[in-house]
């Protein structure tokens, strides 16, 4: 998902970065926990059993979709509006590129 949201808010060139480090990362701690390099010191079936820890995951999986896509919708809103200031300083342009500053009408040359 982060790849995604990095293609998405940046560049594909991001993406694509950002899904090769966390893919390389996570190759990097899986071959630490088959080889035993890297140990969990609890007992995970405790972990498993417990209803805090199913919670969080729960919160967590179903809370962060909605603040990416609260972010992404904020982001979305921005460029829209962005988008009609740059049309409406093009429309500004426009009518004083061809009406006279002091009295405001159109410029002898359109008539």
């Amino acid at each position: 998902m982060s790849a995604t949201l990095a293609s998405t808010l940046y560049s594909k060139l991001a993406g694509i970065v950002t899904l090769t480090l966390s893919t390389a990362v996570l190759i990097i701690i899986g071959g630490a926990f088959i080889t035993g390099k890297l140990i969990v010191p609890v007992d995970a079936n405790t972990y498993i059993v417990s209803v805090s820890s199913w919670v969080t995951l729960l919160m967590a999986t179903s809370l962060m979709p909605f603040f990416i896509l609260e972010n992404v919708n904020s982001f979305q809103h921005t460029i829209i509006d962005l988008l009609k200031e740059v049309h409406r300083q093009r429309d500004e342009i426009e009518h004083l590129a061809t009406h006279d500053y002091l009295t405001g009408l159109p410029q002898s040359k359109l008539l």
